[in-house]
């Protein structure tokens, strides 16, 4: 079994991250005014296949797989 060690340079730092059905990665990384919410999918190589942006730090948040999708619930930031 090969093992595959993947970096990425993020600006910010990783503030929340979960994992959906062995495929999906998402990852909130946010710096005290904003924050990107990416989604990575390990059955293309690790690849960031959609970005969305937020207007605070996220703080925390769950994630709900409904079957026919992923619900995500966040806690933003203020300043």
């Amino acid at each position: 079994m090969k093992t595959t060690k993947t970096r990425f340079k993020l600006d910010q730092g990783i503030t929340w991250v979960r994992m959906a059905r062995a495929r999906w990665c998402v990852v909130a990384s946010s710096d005290i005014q904003q924050s990107r919410l990416s989604v990575y999918d390990f059955d293309i190589d690790i690849k960031c296949c959609e970005v969305y942006y937020l207007v605070g730090p996220v703080i925390a948040g769950i994630m709900d797989d409904t079957g026919s999708g992923l619900r995500l619930a966040l806690t933003l930031g203020t300043m």
